[in-house]
């Protein structure tokens, strides 16, 4: 948190690979279809995904809004990769940077409201 770098970065830096990648191992294994597969293993990097970049850049957005009441600051100066916005903006025709700012702030809100009942959760 004190070096503001992404946990896969610094997954990649001291392991040599991401859990995504290991995640996509696993997913194998367990004969998950080839989608699931892209998805989960490209989910941080969705246009290194061979086939399934939009589902990638999807997994990669819900894993963005996971962590989205932790941020501070504007959406647009989040972690999340130009890429994912690229794809999805060619994916879904309603999605821009600008329309989805306010759902950010809003799911923000959100969390912040019900603070309590996460904290019970874990």
């Amino acid at each position: 948190k004190k070096m503001q770098l992404p946990v896969y970065d610094l997954e990649e830096e001291v392991f040599g690979y991401n859990h995504g990648v290991i995640s996509g191992i696993i997913a194998r294994k367990w004969n998950l279809p080839e989608s699931l597969i892209q998805a989960i293993s490209f989910h941080h990097h969705p246009s290194s995904s061979e086939s399934h970049a939009g589902l990638a850049a999807i997994i990669g957005f819900a894993n963005y809004l996971c962590s989205v009441g932790d941020q501070k600051g504007s959406f647009k100066t989040t972690l999340l990769l130009k890429d994912h916005l690229d794809i999805l903006e060619s994916v879904f025709d309603d999605f821009t940077i600008d329309s989805i700012e306010q759902e950010v702030e809003h799911s923000k809100t959100i969390i912040q409201e019900n603070s309590a009942i996460f904290s019970l959760l874990s």
